[in-house]
């Protein structure tokens, strides 16, 4: 079964946003003519204001220049702040949302798996959940590891990425059934958003299709050798663990206590 690996996205619009400030105040107090302590940290522009403040206030020592220059000094501070004013605006302005940034999805699914992805939208409607997928792109991946029958490349609902489903060309299903419950395991992940779990049922059983490599939870015989013919075949709970792919909560089934 495919482990869900979630693509890193960049960093929030929130977190550039807080950054981008947290930056400006730095610079800002960093930069001021009383605490500049590295002069190399603060921007040209902004030394040049702190040397005609600077000069400034040498040339005020003189009596006779201060009523020329003491007019000056409100300037340089206005100048001051209006360069920090505009630094922090462009900074923000560069912060998107993930949200605004223009994301168009691609939907390319092969008709060897289109009736699957129909299947699974189908038993969400049934069960009351209306599921518009757009946004996926199943293939067969042949760099996949061997032992792994398929994959989803992100399991978050909140990020914005091209969701694929790959699929093991070694194709591991020996039903059906077991083919069906690859994909609807990868969908679960990729248009869910539902993680791997291993736990169990009271009998022993999983209690989930999201179960990591197993695709026989609901699996019809294979192979039998001896007993009786219903001792592998597992069909009767194909119901209960599509139930439970799409509600977690789902009681426990009697065939299970």
């Amino acid at each position: 079964m495919g482990k869900s690996k979630i693509s890193a996205n960049s960093v929030s619009g929130h977190r550039c946003r807080t950054i981008a400030v947290a930056l400006c105040i730095i610079f800002y107090f960093e930069c001021t003519p009383n605490s500049a302590r590295n002069l190399s940290f603060c921007p040209k522009s902004l030394l040049l204001s702190l040397l005609i403040q600077r000069n400034a206030t040498n040339y005020l020592s003189s009596q006779t220049n201060f009523q020329r220059i003491i007019p000056l000094i409100p300037y340089v501070q206005v100048i001051r702040h209006i360069f920090f004013f505009t630094i922090l605006c462009t900074y923000l302005a560069a912060c998107q949302d993930d949200d605004s940034i223009d994301f168009i999805p691609v939907y390319d699914v092969p008709e060897d798996y289109q009736e699957i992805v129909d299947l699974f939208v189908d038993e969400a409607a049934v069960r009351g959940i209306e599921l518009t997928i757009d946004n996926l792109i199943v293939l067969e991946d042949p760099d996949l590891p061997f032992d792994l029958c398929g994959s989803c490349n992100a399991s978050d609902l909140n990020i914005k990425v091209q969701r694929i489903v790959s699929i093991h060309p070694r194709r591991c299903w020996p039903n059906n059934l077991q083919k069906e419950a690859l994909l609807f395991h990868e969908l679960g992940h990729c248009i869910l958003g539902r993680s791997h779990t291993s736990a169990l049922l009271p009998n022993g059983d999983f209690k989930s299709l999201m179960v990591p490599s197993n695709i026989g939870v609901y699996s019809p015989c294979v192979y039998q050798f001896g007993g009786a013919a219903d001792d592998c075949n597992f069909t009767f709970k194909r119901t209960y663990y599509i139930d439970e792919l799409f509600d977690p909560d789902m009681p426990i089934p009697d065939w299970a206590r």
